[in-house]
């Protein structure tokens, strides 16, 4: 969901404008850009640094990740390149304020303070020339605004503004807008901030799961479902504090157990704590070069490098930035060995990791919080949003306390040698009951919560007849109490 944040024309006139006149591009903006007929941001343009050098002032330019289209035998993206320009190049410079020069694979120049019908040379190699064909006010991120249109003589054009710099290029069969600005003030279409993806409200209720493994077809998997509810928010600064609490279900291998795992349900309470900073992940632009080991805190694979890109995408109609990649479970988006080494320190080539670390994705979504997961030669794990309640509506899906409740009865029939068996048992067939309670009736539930079969229990058997082999819940009804336990049915 786009964020629109729009000031009135008078807080413009005292902000940007005495900073900006008629400047394609300058120091301590961020000017955000969307490609053809995107209304998300595609590009931000904005000066890293700036030299003086004799008259000239020379402003080095933000630059991207890209593949190499260049390189030859790359058919599986093998090689990449760091330090790469964006349409506006890798440097802009200042000759004079009335003229401008961007450089570096191609070069061009603007003239912003050319008249109305005035000519002048945009580049040399290709020779192409611009005339100001247009000079007038037009509406810019919701402002009114000076304007000039420069028509090239290669049939494409350049606006900009007084106050807003560039804010259309047309570049081979591609066109920028300037969707949005951000300079103390915003206007128009910015980025997410950090509190879009973890500012929540007291009451919501969240659901995650995480696992950790050996290999993927590994008994020695542990997996976590926690769901939990916020029930205070404190802000300090750039620190969110939450107190939660919740449900915890924990699955591990178990060799007393028939079937090598055991699941244990407990309630717990714990404090969540995000803190903003200006490096983190969240704050990227889309294609920056990321070292993802700089962002997995505690799961940091080593002292290596693992460059990617960061990429600004729509997943649900959600914002979500996001590097590496990960396969699903049906094996699909496979793509092993995604991150990148420098080549050497001389060059801007970079080399995929064929032979080092297998998978990671670590991605933010708006609202959501964070999703990692990874695979790292011989073990491998996850941490990643399941849903969210947000005044009464739900992000993707929330399991009921029933289903927690079921797994915490097991783990209490357990402490009191509550036992059916054989376990697994075989479709139509019996199962027995082994307990010193007198159990009055059963019911046979599904693991989606389904039921499936219920009964008065006859002597100490139950006749097990489901739709199929499967984990199901067996619930005991006593006088005093309901006992649960899991049955595996073949």
């Amino acid at each position: 969901m786009k964020k629109l944040l729009y000031t009135t024309a008078f807080v413009m006139s005292i902000g940007i404008v005495s900073s900006q006149n008629w400047q394609p591009i300058v120091y301590g903006i961020e000017y955000y850009y969307a490609l053809n007929n995107s209304d998300q941001i595609t590009n931000v343009i904005k000066v890293d640094s700036v030299q003086k050098v004799e008259s000239d002032s020379i402003f080095y330019l933000n630059r991207i990740f890209t593949n190499c289209d260049t390189c030859t035998d790359n058919e599986y993206d093998a090689f990449a390149l760091k330090n790469q320009p964006q349409f506006l190049m890798r440097k802009m410079i200042k000759k004079s304020d009335s003229l401008f020069q961007f450089s570096d694979t191609i070069q061009f120049s603007v003239k912003p303070l050319m008249k109305y019908g005035q000519m002048f040379q945009y580049s040399e190699t290709p020779e192409v020339n611009a005339i100001v064909s247009f000079e007038g006010i037009e509406t810019v991120l919701e402002v009114e605004d000076s304007v000039k249109i420069l028509s090239l003589s290669n049939g494409k054009i350049v606006k900009i503004s007084k106050n807003f710099g560039i804010i259309y290029f047309q570049q081979n069969d591609n066109y920028y807008n300037l969707i949005g600005i951000k300079n103390g003030n915003s206007f128009g279409v910015n980025p997410l901030t950090f509190n879009d993806f973890f500012e929540y409200e007291v009451g919501d209720v969240f659901q995650r799961y995480s696992t950790d493994w050996v290999t993927a077809d590994d008994p020695s998997t542990y997996r976590t479902v926690t769901k939990f509810s916020i029930n205070s928010k404190t802000i300090t600064g750039s620190t969110i504090r939450y107190e939660i609490s919740g449900w915890r279900l924990h699955t591990q291998p178990d060799n007393d157990v028939f079937g090598g795992y055991s699941t244990v349900a407990n309630r717990f309470s714990d404090i969540l704590t995000y803190v903003d900073s200006a490096n983190h992940f969240i704050h990227s632009y889309p294609n920056q070069l990321i070292d993802i080991n700089d962002h997995l805190g505690i799961y940091e694979f080593g002292s290596e490098k693992l460059l990617n890109k960061a990429e600004h995408i729509l997943i649900n109609n959600r914002r979500v930035i996001k590097t590496g990649n990960f396969a699903d479970e049906a094996g699909e988006q496979v793509e092993w060995h995604p991150h990148y080494s420098e080549y050497s320190n001389n060059s801007d080539l970079l080399v995929r990791n064929f032979y080092g670390v297998d998978e990671i994705e670590l991605m933010y979504i708006e609202g959501c919080g964070y999703n990692l997961q990874y695979w790292y030669f011989e073990f491998g794990g996850s941490d990643t949003f399941v849903g969210r309640v947000h005044n009464g509506d739900t992000i993707g899906s929330v399991s009921s306390d029933r289903h927690f409740e079921q797994y915490a009865s097991i783990t209490q029939n357990r402490e009191q040698k509550t036992v059916v068996y054989p376990n697994p048992v075989k479709n139509n067939s019996n199962l027995k009951i082994s307990t010193d309670l007198h159990v009055l009736e059963y019911r046979l539930i599904d693991i989606s919560g389904t039921l499936i079969s219920k009964g008065n229990v006859i002597g100490s058997e139950i006749f097990v007849n489901t739709n199929g082999a499967g984990l199901y819940i067996l619930e005991l009804v006593t006088q005093n109490r309901t006992f649960v336990e899991r049955i595996i049915v073949q």
